[in-house]
């Protein structure tokens, strides 16, 4: 590894960029973002690089050196928003629950592969935020080889129930895509 070229910026990252530089970019893709929102320059913002809901606090997790879908609910609430948080990865987003477990200002809801058959080995029904925040961690644990019906009855009957209750002011959400019955590494099977 060779230190990186001054001025790397979105778009000009050299192959000899270390993993603080990529991940840096990364999380400020996602914080620009909703820098832009709060502007009301955009009403939406899309990062496809985003994402990498693993990193914890103190250490990085699952591939992901910084969790920049946490500083994008960060920088939302502390520009006075309640936040929902809302991750449809097939890994349950461990990091950014944690970060925001004594949050009463974010609530975050997760459909994801239960954690007895897939990394992290977390997100269980039973996960509900700490004592500052009870009830703002919503997890939905499929079972390995659940097809759409599942994931689609939560999606459309238990998220907009929680939203109408926590009547949130900012979204902020996690697409991955592999959840999708193709994807080798995971057990779900969506079409």
């Amino acid at each position: 590894w060779r230190p990186p070229a001054a001025g790397i910026g979105p778009g000009d990252t050299p192959a000899f960029a270390g993993m603080h530089e990529v991940a840096a970019i990364v999380a400020g893709g996602s914080v620009a973002g909703v820098e832009r929102i709060l502007t009301g320059e955009f009403e939406h913002a899309f990062h496809p690089g985003g994402g990498l809901h693993h990193a914890m606090a103190d250490r990085a997790g699952g591939f992901c050196i910084y969790n920049d879908v946490a500083l994008a609910v960060a920088r939302a609430r502390d520009a006075g928003h309640r936040v929902l948080y809302v991750d449809l990865d097939v890994h349950h987003g461990d990091g950014t629950q944690a970060l925001f477990w004594d949050d009463p200002q974010v609530l975050t809801f997760s459909i994801h592969e239960s954690g007895l058959s897939l990394f992290p080995g977390t997100g269980f029904i039973e996960e509900q935020g700490g004592a500052g925040a009870p009830g703002t961690v919503v997890n939905v644990p499929l079972q390995a080889y659940s097809g759409d019906a599942s994931w689609q009855h939560a999606l459309t009957t238990l998220l907009p129930a929680l939203a109408d209750s926590f009547r949130p002011t900012f979204l902020v959400s996690q697409h991955g895509c592999d959840s999708h019955a193709l994807d080798p590494l995971a057990h779900l099977r969506l079409t």
